[in-house]
């Protein structure tokens, strides 16, 4: 009888350990390697997202480069073959946050090349274009 006991306390207690291992819990270092990659997952979102929005601004600059090139161009080739605006030299200008600097070369007594040079911090955006006098001139009415 007190054999039947003894054995019956030792099962009861593997009983008691085998329910602890069954009970589906976290242990500490789980819980700790999945918050780390919790923490981990919202870096690279965060990382994402800034990336974005430093493209996005460096696109909206480059838009407002090439359209203060086409506008400088346009401006230019409306005007007359002689005319003061398109003298040989270098001219250099600042629109608000961005240098413009101009060179005005003759090629022959027919044909000019314009090339302009539109700078914004570290972009730098270039075009060289041509004006002849046999092209017909644009009114400005």
């Amino acid at each position: 009888m007190g054999e039947e006991k003894l054995k019956m306390k030792k099962i009861k207690k593997l009983e008691k350990t085998d329910r602890r291992r069954c009970q589906g819990g976290f242990t500490l270092i789980e819980t700790l390697v999945s918050w780390m990659l919790v923490v981990l997952g919202l870096l690279f979102i965060c990382k994402i997202v800034v990336f974005s929005l430093d493209v996005l601004k460096k696109s909206r600059i480059r838009l407002e480069i090439s359209q203060k090139v086409e506008s400088c161009r346009d401006r230019l080739l409306s005007k007359p073959f002689h005319s003061p605006d398109l003298a040989d030299g270098f001219a250099c200008m600042e629109d608000g946050v961005f240098k413009i600097d101009r060179y005005i070369s003759s090629i022959s007594p027919t044909l000019k090349k314009i090339k302009f040079v539109i700078k914004y911090k570290i972009l730098t955006r270039q075009l060289i274009f041509y004006k002849s006098k046999f092209i017909r001139e644009v009114n400005n009415d």
